[in-house]
C-alpha cells in the first residue's frame, strides 16, 4: 500500500458514526430521523466502496478514538458487512423523503443504491462461486447470490414502478 491513497482511508465513516452518536441530542424526531437516513445511506455507500476494492473490512458504527480497541479488530466477513449495509439502506428508504430532489438524498436514490449494491454482490457471488480465496471467509449459512439478485431486481422495479423517473431517449 502506497504511503498515501490505497483507499484504506477510515475518516468519512468516523465522520459519519460521530454524527449518528450525537443526533439522538436533538429534539426534532423528524429531523433525527431523516437525517440518521442521510448519514446511514452514506455509510452504506461508503462499506459498499470498501467491499468492492478489499473484501472483508472491519464494521465500525461508533466514533472510535485513538485508544480504541477496535482500531485494530481483525476484517469481519463479506456476509457480515453485507447484512450491514442492507440495515442502514433499509433505515435510509424508510426514513428519506420520496419528493424528487436534484440535489438532495431521497429515497430513490436509496433504494438504487440498494439495487446497485445487490447487484453487485450477487453477480460477485454467482461468478465467484467455489473460489475459495475469494469467498472462503463466508459463514456457511451466507446468503446466496440469488439473495441478492432478487433483492437488487425488487428495489430497482420500486423505482421504476414509482414512474417518477424515464430513461431520456
Amino acid at each position: 500500500v502506497p504511503a498515501t491513497g490505497g483507499g484504506w482511508s477510515w475518516g468519512n465513516l468516523r465522520r459519519i458514526n460521530t454524527f449518528l452518536g450525537y443526533s439522538s441530542n436533538c429534539e426534532d424526531q423528524a429531523a433525527v430521523s431523516h437525517y440518521n437516513g442521510v448519514a446511514r445511506f452514506f455509510r452504506a455507500m461508503f462499506y459498499f466502496e470498501k467491499v468492492k476494492r478489499f473484501g472483508d473490512v472491519p464494521w465500525v458504527e461508533t466514533e472510535l478514538n485513538s485508544t480504541d480497541e477496535q482500531l485494530y479488530a481483525p476484517r469481519d466477513s463479506r456476509e457480515f458487512i453485507m447484512q450491514k449495509m442492507l440495515e442502514d439502506i433499509d433505515f435510509a428508504i424508510e426514513n428519506l423523503p420520496s419528493a424528487v430532489s436534484t440535489f438532495r438524498v431521497n429515497k430513490w436514490a436509496a433504494l438504487a443504491l440498494k439495487a446497485e449494491f445487490c447487484l453487485y454482490e450477487g453477480t460477485f457471488r454467482k461468478y465467484h462461486a467455489g473460489h475459495k480465496p475469494t469467498l472462503g471467509t463466508l459463514p456457511e449459512d451466507a446468503q446466496s447470490a440469488d439473495y441478492y439478485l432478487d433483492l437488487a431486481a425488487k428495489a430497482a422495479k420500486q423505482v421504476m414502478d414509482s414512474g417518477i423517473y424515464s430513461l431520456a431517449s
